[in-house]
């Protein structure tokens, strides 16, 4: 399994998620198989995104071929946080498996979805920040 994360920029070319020179979007994508091994990584890396100003994260499940309940957990949590600090954030499933583990858990019902990356990324860039109290 591999996880990296992008940040998108109006007009340029992605930089490293750790980059907070430049306002955008941070996408983080995961590929392979996020299972017990690597759900670590993929909490501590999207944790990074969301702690990122402006924070807009995109998490790209598009190349995910397997994704454990305790992944999907680490997504609710960081979509209950994002809502919590009105940061926007966009999931794009993966396979059908990914997409089941998704709606059994619950992330299907509690996240925007949206049908790509760059659909998402300029979803994020017009939406506004809203926190929630």
């Amino acid at each position: 399994m591999r996880i990296r994360a992008l940040h998108y920029q109006p007009l340029a070319a992605a930089l490293d998620a750790r980059s907070q020179t430049s306002p955008g979007v941070t996408v983080v994508e995961a590929v392979g198989a996020v299972d017990a091994t690597a759900v670590n990584e993929l909490a501590t890396v999207l944790r990074r995104a969301l702690d990122q100003e402006p924070s807009a994260v995109v998490v790209d499940l598009s190349h995910t071929d397997f994704l454990g309940i305790s992944a999907a957990e680490v997504l609710l949590d960081a979509i209950t946080s994002a809502e919590r600090d009105g940061h926007p954030l966009a999931l794009v499933p993966g396979n059908a498996a990914v997409t089941r583990t998704l709606d059994v858990t619950g992330v299907l019902a509690r996240a925007e979805l949206r049908a790509s990356v760059q659909d998402a990324v300029d979803a994020l860039r017009s939406t506004p920040r809203r926190r929630v109290p």
